[in-house]
């Protein structure tokens, strides 16, 4: 019950609507969302035409950046074998959807996710129904929701109302979304840009994600107690009143990514501080021990 061929140029990017939220897409925030790409629904466009080619190319850009920069993937992804209670009204729209058909059901080829992803059973249109990725998100400090993939004006467009409507900042990535046709492709890039988030293409969100995830100037080693919890909160998305002298990093947010932009920021203050050496460390406590040792620095205002 899908349409079958489906081919259309996509819309000139010189001409996105204008956005009317003011939001500017951070890295230390954001998560990217591959939105059901699998080949049930990538089978219906024509292969090697617009804008399938180049969406899935876009796709792929997007995924790269967000690995360079530590920023969390999500997918989300049909099941098969549902049953009709599973299904419900679905059916009479679309009919039985996947089916039993495990190859169909796959994630395509070049836009696997990594054992590191997490990849979301889908359920309904939108990828939060029934799904615990609004937890994740927040579990992860992350609150703006990169999204792509298919179809623009259903899921993608039905997960961006969902995401504004729980405080999670949608950028609706133009050139990374694929419809229909040209019609219902424009018409959900107006009705995100104007009542639930910000159009963008992948240039601009490729570039976003490229930039440092923490101020210029907090590129030293810190000399307090509260200026580490500001360099911790920065890079990890957190508050500087959630870090405490014990806190768990992994549990703040603090991975090997963030791990080596750390490092890199206190080896710029004239001493190599070891990568290794910070990624055993449990604490911000373990992390004043490490300067003390690199730097000879004692953090004022820290209490044991």
């Amino acid at each position: 019950m899908l349409p079958q061929s489906i081919a259309y140029p996509l819309p000139s990017l010189d001409q996105l609507p204008a956005s009317r939220a003011p939001w500017s897409l951070e890295p230390h925030r954001a998560a990217l969302l591959v939105h059901d790409m699998q080949e049930h629904f990538v089978g219906a466009y024509a292969d090697g035409h617009a804008p399938i080619t180049p969406v899935r190319e876009a796709i792929a850009g997007l995924i790269a950046a967000a690995r360079a920069a530590g920023v969390p993937i999500f997918y989300t992804a049909q099941p098969t074998g549902q049953l009709p209670s599973q299904r419900g009204l679905l059916t009479d729209l679309w009919g039985a959807g996947l089916g039993d058909d495990t190859e169909r059901a796959r994630i395509v080829a070049e836009l696997a996710p990594e054992p590191h992803d997490t990849v979301l059973t889908k359920w309904r249109y939108d990828a939060f129904e029934r799904s615990d990725l609004r937890e994740r998100l927040a579990a992860a400090g992350r609150d703006q929701l990169i999204i792509s993939g298919v179809y623009a004006h259903i899921g993608c467009q039905a997960t961006a109302l969902r995401a504004f409507m729980l405080d999670i900042q949608p950028f609706f990535v133009a050139d990374a979304v694929a419809d229909f046709s040209r019609d219902e492709h424009e018409a959900a890039l107006r009705l995100v840009a104007d009542c639930a988030g910000v159009t963008t293409t992948r240039a601009e969100v490729v570039e976003a994600l490229a930039a440092p995830a923490y101020p210029t100037a907090a590129a030293a080693y810190p000399r307090s107690w509260d200026a580490l919890r500001e360099q911790l909160a920065g890079l990890t998305g957190c508050e500087a009143r959630d870090v405490e002298w014990e806190s768990d990093l992994d549990a703040l947010g603090l991975d090997s990514v963030r791990t080596m932009e750390l490092s890199d920021l206190w080896s710029e203050a004239g001493a190599e501080v070891a990568f290794a050496r910070m990624a055993r460390c449990a604490s911000p406590s373990e992390l004043a021990g490490v300067l003390k040792e690199v730097h000879g620095v004692e953090l004022s205002g820290a209490t044991a």
